[in-house]
Parts: structure tokens; C-alpha cells; sequence
């Protein structure tokens, strides 16, 4: 009796339960994603990145699978090779607007040019230091890319490596590091006896075809980093470095220097206070967002002028395939065919048409 009157009095209730737990779940969920968001520190969008800097966004690169990468080289270039090994991978992706200048980079490289170029013009800017917060970022691809694209509209361009800790700018041209910028600060050479120029890079590991196969490259001037120095901030801190770049610039019209990270070392401060320009490169996720503020905020303390930021590893919002679709149909012989067919079709009809007209006029 006891039992049935309890089953009868005190019924359990499912629906209550059920929204209870409900409750607790959505709670749970909140409260484990705002811990995730407060954890991630990094940015990851274009807004986020302008918001937070105060500085625009001057080209955004996408994260390209590096199969893909060297897909579109090979089917844009010379090279054949069915396995390439990771060391040439890296190489052929830091030429990528020179290997496939129809691939979704080299258009993002190239976009990242014009809108660098439109300031360079107004501000009469001439020398430009590329630089990241941290290591790993991508600041040597950038500052190769954005110089071939500069070659390729037909500027005479000096890609300076001011890398004086762990240099690889000479590696990817295939030349040897010395002499170079501590031979000329030291008064061993004269500048102009250390620029390599496209005939020094046949010379490297690239092949004669391969520089060639896409025109700029002859427009383009190197002068590597020389012999690797004990102590790079104190001869980066030389007298002369002032005035050397100001003698490249009344020779060339644009001088590009890649510098190490601004937080490791002090070598991108001191420089980045003797050009005109400074571009921040940052690799989405790569580093936390006070880490990326700390770096501008230590340039701008020496007056360096910080014009803008070059955003890495961003995941395109729509389909890679869209891109490709888009950027291939300008140049791909299957468009190309269908484009001289129709011209033909239409100067045929008007041929025909021309000929009817004629006749009519006879008669």
C-alpha cells in the first residue's frame, strides 16, 4: 500500500528532468567555450587584425597544401619532376610568382603589390623593411614575392638581405653569401660590386629555362648578407648604413630588405628606423595577439613608420576550387581555344554578311 501510494503521489516527471539537463548542457557549453576563447589569443581574420593594430591589411596570402603548390608549378613551368623532395618544395614556393604566376599566390602576391605600390607612389617611399614578430611567420617569402612582382612591371628592384642571423635569401637564388652587406659595411667592397643580377643565378641552382620561362627576373638585383658576424646589431648600427641606402635608392626604384623577427633580436629595430617603410608579416594562429602589438608597438617606438600588415595561412571562405576556376579561365588554353573560335565564327559571319551585301548592291 505504502509503494502504490507513492507511485501515485509523487509521479516522476521526464519533461523536468529532460529540461534540466538541458540546462546544465547548454551551460556547460557556454561556459567551455568562452574558456577555449579566452585561451586563443591569436587573430584570424582581416577585421580582428585592423581593429586591434590600427594599421590596414595590405595583402592576405591563403594557405596552400604544398601537393597543390607543386601541381601548379609544374604544370606552369619547367619543372617535371614527379617526386620533389621537401628542401626543392621549399624553394619552388618561395619563387611562386615567378614559377606560376597564374597560381591563387601569385595573384594574392600580386594583389599585395598594388596595393603597396599606391602608397609607395603618393608617399614617394623608396626603401622598405619586411619584417614578423616571431620566427616561422613568412617574411622571406614575402619579401621575394613582392620583389619579383615589382621586376615584372618593369622596376629596377634590389632585394637586400639584412638577415644577418640565420640567412636564406641567398639559398632560394641559388648564390653564394659573400660578399655582401658586412663586406660593404666593413669597406672590403663598394655595393655595387657585391649585386648579383640574373646571370649570377644561372650560375646557382636554378636552370637557365626556369629563370627565364616568365620575364622580370633580369629587372631584379641581390646583394646577400656576406660573412656572418659575431654581433649583427652593432653592424647593422653602422655610420654608413644611412647613407649606403641612400646611394641605392638614387640607383634603383625600390630597395626591399629582409630583416629577422622584431621580438628575438633588435636587428629589424635598427633598421626599420632607417627606411622609409615598415611591413609587418603575420601568420594567422602563429603567435598570441599581444605578442603581434608588442611588435609594432616596439617599431613605432623608434619612429619607425609601420604602413600596414601582410596576413599568412588564411583559410579561403569559399570553395580553392572557386579561385582556380576563376583565375584559370583567364588563362588556360581550353579558354583561350574557345575564345579564338568564336573571333573566327564572328569574322566568318561578317566575311558572309559583307559578301551578301555586295551582291545585293550588284544586283
Amino acid at each position: 500500500m505504502c509503494s502504490s501510494d507513492l507511485l501515485i503521489t509523487n509521479p516522476s516527471s521526464v519533461f523536468r528532468k529532460t529540461m534540466v539537463g538541458l540546462f546544465i548542457g547548454l551551460l556547460l557549453g557556454f561556459v567551455l567555450s568562452l574558456v577555449v576563447e579566452t585561451l586563443d589569443t591569436s587573430i584570424g581574420t582581416i577585421d580582428d587584425l585592423e581593429q586591434y593594430l590600427d594599421i590596414p591589411v595590405m595583402g592576405v596570402i591563403p594557405d596552400v597544401g604544398s601537393e597543390e603548390l607543386i601541381s601548379e608549378i609544374q604544370q606552369a613551368s619547367t619543372v617535371q619532376e614527379e617526386k620533389v623532395d621537401p628542401e626543392t618544395a621549399d624553394l619552388y614556393s618561395k619563387l611562386i610568382s615567378h614559377f606560376a604566376p597564374s597560381s591563387i599566390l601569385s595573384e594574392s602576391y600580386r594583389a599585395m603589390r598594388t596595393n603597396i605600390q599606391f602608397l609607395l607612389l603618393e608617399k614617394k617611399y623608396k626603401t622598405i623593411t619586411i619584417t614578423s614578430a616571431s620566427v616561422g611567420e613568412g617574411k622571406t617569402s614575402v619579401a621575394i614575392n613582392l620583389a619579383i612582382t615589382f621586376a615584372q612591371l618593369g622596376k629596377k628592384v634590389l632585394l637586400l638581405e639584412g638577415d644577418l642571423r640565420k640567412p636564406r635569401l641567398h639559398k632560394v637564388f641559388g648564390l653564394e653569401k659573400e660578399p655582401g652587406l658586412t663586406d660593404i659595411i666593413i669597406g672590403n667592397n663598394q655595393w655595387k660590386e657585391t649585386v648579383r643580377t640574373v646571370i649570377d643565378m644561372m650560375l646557382g641552382t636554378l636552370q637557365f629555362e626556369q629563370l627565364f620561362q616568365t620575364p622580370g627576373l633580369d629587372n631584379l638585383s641581390i646583394v646577400t648578407c656576406g660573412n656572418i658576424p659575431p654581433n649583427p646589431s652593432e653592424f647593422l648600427n653602422a655610420k654608413g648604413i644611412e647613407e649606403l641606402l641612400e646611394d641605392m635608392k638614387s640607383y634603383f626604384d625600390l630597395v626591399i630588405i629582409d630583416v629577422p623577427p622584431v621580438l628575438p633580436v633588435t636587428d629589424a629595430v635598427i633598421l626599420g628606423s632607417k627606411t622609409d617603410a615598415v611591413l609587418l608579416v603575420y601568420r594567422a594562429g602563429k603567435i598570441a595577439r599581444s605578442g603581434l602589438k608588442r611588435a609594432k608597438n616596439i617599431l613605432e617606438n623608434v619612429k619607425s613608420n609601420v604602413i600596414g600588415i601582410v596576413l599568412l595561412g588564411l583559410k579561403p571562405d569559399v570553395n580553392p576550387e572557386y579561385f582556380k576556376f576563376g583565375y584559370k579561365s583567364y588563362t588556360d588554353e581550353s579558354g583561350e581555344a574557345a575564345v579564338s573560335g568564336f573571333i573566327s565564327s564572328l569574322g566568318k559571319f561578317f566575311s558572309e554578311l559583307e559578301s551578301c551585301l555586295s551582291k545585293e548592291n550588284i544586283r
